[in-house]
């Protein structure tokens, strides 16, 4: 078991749109699991696996 296994933890990033968020993430390039909602809705989106509201209230 590493480290990252023993002592989990969640990081989080949160402001208003265009606060730098996603450049910021961008620029530590972290080597761990990375969730961003915006390229979620681009994906679905992209698939049309979701309608417009489905994916606002994502």
């Amino acid at each position: 078991m590493n480290e990252f296994q023993k002592n989990p933890e969640i990081v989080v990033f949160a402001g208003p749109n265009g606060s730098g968020k996603s450049t910021f993430t961008q620029l530590l390039k972290p080597p761990i699991d990375y969730i961003n909602a915006d390229e979620i809705k681009k994906y679905l989106r992209e698939q049309e696996q979701c309608d417009k509201i489905q994916i606002a209230q994502l």
